[in-house]
């Protein structure tokens, strides 16, 4: 198989002694971005009541999770890819209010008030505030303060938003050579608050292997290439 035995046992050691007993558990994947091997997977699964820590390394391919921050490259891509965000474009980062909800601020925003930021810093600084503002373009509307947003578009902007989300593979099939591999959790039912929360990475649900397989697209050049473990089959006298 391509699993490099020394990276297996570095990632379960760190996973152990890093975060494992703090959470339910705890995932890691290293790919090739080239051939798509897959280098190692690793997993623990923690029992809260117990204490108890086991290996579950299918479980990077079985179990779903919020992803956060990560999905933003995708969230841009999609900007680019619908036309809303053109090369480095500079938007505001500022504080987000909609008519009505609670303001969206990035960590930063609150303690440096607003100001301009191109879609690299956007990345860099992991700002909440562009990808909002991406998102409503995909809507087909600009930001104002205290907006009221209209939603007749909010399923085709949810379908654009999650086909270049697909793309990268991600709420898609890997195609990686294991059973049961799950696509993620994509609910059919959702809201404009969740529409836009997606574009920060707080709504749709990601394997670890999805997410690693998103990493690799963009170290590839954009190209995505299927995760696999066999290398390849032989016969006997090979």
């Amino acid at each position: 198989d391509s699993v490099d035995a020394l990276l297996k046992s570095y990632f379960n050691s760190e996973l152990e002694n890093g975060g494992a007993k703090y959470s339910e558990g705890v995932y890691a994947v290293a790919l090739n971005p080239k051939t798509g091997a897959v280098l190692s997977m690793s997993g623990i699964k923690h029992d809260l009541k117990t204490g108890e820590l086991t290996p579950d390394s299918l479980g990077t391919v079985t179990n779903v999770f919020v992803p956060g921050s990560v999905v933003k490259a995708a969230t841009i891509s999609s900007g680019w890819e619908n036309g809303v965000l053109s090369g480095n474009q500079t938007l505001t980062d500022q504080s987000i209010v909609f008519q009505g909800s609670a303001p969206i601020n990035s960590w930063y925003t609150q303690a440096y008030g607003s100001f301009p930021i191109t879609a690299v810093e956007a990345l860099e600084y992991s700002s909440n505030a562009y990808m909002v503002q991406t998102a409503l373009g995909i809507m087909g509307q600009t930001y104002q303060p205290n907006m009221f947003v209209g939603t007749s578009n909010l399923e085709s902007a949810m379908g654009k938003l999650r086909s270049t989300f697909g793309e990268y593979g991600l709420g898609s099939a890997t195609g990686i050579d294991l059973p049961d591999e799950s696509t993620g959790f994509v609910p059919k039912d959702y809201s404009f608050a969740n529409y836009i929360t997606n574009a920060f990475g707080q709504f749709d649900n990601y394997t670890p292997m999805q997410l690693a397989q998103y990493v690799a697209t963009i170290a590839n050049d954009g190209v995505r290439v299927a995760p696999r473990i066999v290398e390849g089959i032989y016969g006997n006298n090979d």
